[in-house]
């Protein structure tokens, strides 16, 4: 059954990022799409993609480095999919800054900084907590102060607030 639908490895591979990937893409793509103010929409959006960084970082993260590493399902599945949500939060922040909810700046500085704040330590700090390096006082606060969904809207909200400065 598996040769018969998928004929190869690879095919299963990509089919199965695809599915993944269209799983997160929907609903991002609804929270973008809701009726109100861009910034409201650029706040849920950053939400969901943190929450989901963070839900799925094991997968995320084999991923970019299988990608690094030359494979090319990771590499094409990446370069097929990334631009989509890319573009759909550039266009949220696009849109915040016509309206006068955030200060004017080059977009690519603007989505790093926010992306950095918000989704790199849901990425990043799961892993490090995996490989059982972080000190043991800090260990204990990896859920409450950096992955919990509390934590990830606070850096929502300290991305978006620094975005704001000079609006007001």
């Amino acid at each position: 059954m598996f040769h018969y639908h998928f004929r190869t490895k690879d095919v299963f591979l990509r089919t199965l990022l695809q599915q993944f990937y269209e799983d997160m893409f929907a609903p991002l793509s609804s929270l973008a799409q809701q009726e109100g103010p861009p910034l409201a929409r650029l706040r849920g959006a950053l939400l969901f993609i943190g929450c989901f960084a963070r839900d799925h970082s094991a997968v995320l993260g084999r991923v970019l480095a299988d990608a690094s590493n030359g494979d090319a399902v990771a590499r094409d599945f990446l370069q097929a999919n990334a631009p989509r949500h890319l573009r759909l939060l550039m266009a949220l922040m696009d849109e915040a800054e016509r309206a006068g909810e955030i200060v004017p700046l080059p977009p690519l500085q603007r989505f790093v900084f926010v992306m950095s704040g918000v989704v790199l330590p849901a990425l990043v700090v799961p892993r490090i907590a995996a490989l059982d390096i972080a000190p043991p006082g800090l260990r204990d606060q990896i859920g409450p102060q950096v992955t919990s969904d509390a934590a990830i809207a606070q850096r929502v909200e300290l991305a978006l607030a620094a975005l704001r400065r000079g609006t007001e």
